[in-house]
């Protein structure tokens, strides 16, 4: 014997498929009133919305029309926001730009400076040699005038 698994159905069944069969009739009735019951509350909700549009017809519209405005004043915030932070970081990078090419302008100066203090060095360091060079000829020449002189003493 097969007994009604629902609790509110007190039926026993002496075969397995008269007791299967009734299930799946069980079964099929409780999903049919259930949707019934899905579709009646559907259209009573749609009911419900078709009469408040109808009454609130206005009101409805005017509370579209400030939502699209609100919309169109926070997508332009949001741009001029954009905006704002692309420009802030264009001026960061010219910024950084501007130093970096300033540093390398002052790298470039120093070179050519400690270009010129070699150059000075080397120009000073050739003087010296020219003036040890022309003091040992004004020697030479001492030499010579002074051998002449002592020559001309002898004579």
């Amino acid at each position: 014997m097969y007994k009604c698994s629902e609790p509110s159905c007190d039926r026993y069944f002496s075969h397995r498929s008269s007791y299967r069969n009734y299930i799946k009739t069980h079964n099929n009735i409780i999903e049919n009133l259930l949707q019934e019951a899905t579709i009646e509350r559907r259209s009573n909700i749609l009911r419900n919305v078709q009469q408040a549009n109808q009454w609130d017809g206005g009101f409805v519209l005017g509370f579209r029309g400030e939502i699209e405005n609100i919309e169109t004043e926070f997508e332009e915030h949001m741009d001029y926001e954009i905006d704002k932070i692309t420009n802030g970081l264009e001026s960061d990078y010219s910024e950084e730009r501007n130093d970096r090419i300033n540093e390398a302008d002052d790298r470039e100066i120093d070179d050519k400076a400690d270009d010129r203090e070699i150059d000075d060095e080397a120009d000073d360091r050739n003087n010296e040699i020219d003036n040890e060079m022309d003091d040992e000829a004004e020697f030479e020449d001492d030499e010579v005038e002074f051998e002449d002189e002592i020559d001309e003493i002898d004579k």
